[in-house]
């Protein structure tokens, strides 16, 4: 690619847009963090549930099919089903070896 194709931004491969930085909430004493993920010009629900058991930290990551026009609306949509995952699993962080989805 030549210098003024970069220069001007012609020809060249687009960055994905990088997601933004939400502020971690807590919920019944475990912390969401919300992560859309960009997908075909729309914004996929996702996150991470985290909790401190017996001294180490434990995460379950949840990626939903519901779709978003903006990602500030993911991020709102992705921290209430950070809550009602944690409200409709009482046992979520019941055994900590378990690092799989929820």
């Amino acid at each position: 690619m030549s210098f003024f194709s970069k220069l001007f931004g012609l020809g060249g491969e687009k960055a994905a847009p990088k997601p933004m930085a939400a502020a971690p909430i807590e919920h019944q004493g475990c912390e969401i963090i919300a992560q859309p993920m960009s997908e075909g010009g729309q914004w996929r629900v996702a996150g991470v549930i985290a909790k401190t058991v017996d001294g180490q930290r434990v995460e379950r990551q949840f990626i939903r099919a519901d779709l978003c026009m903006t990602e500030e609306e993911a991020v709102e949509v992705s921290q209430r089903k950070g809550r009602q995952i944690i409200e409709q699993n009482p046992r979520l962080f019941s055994d900590p070896s378990d690092t799989g989805p929820v």
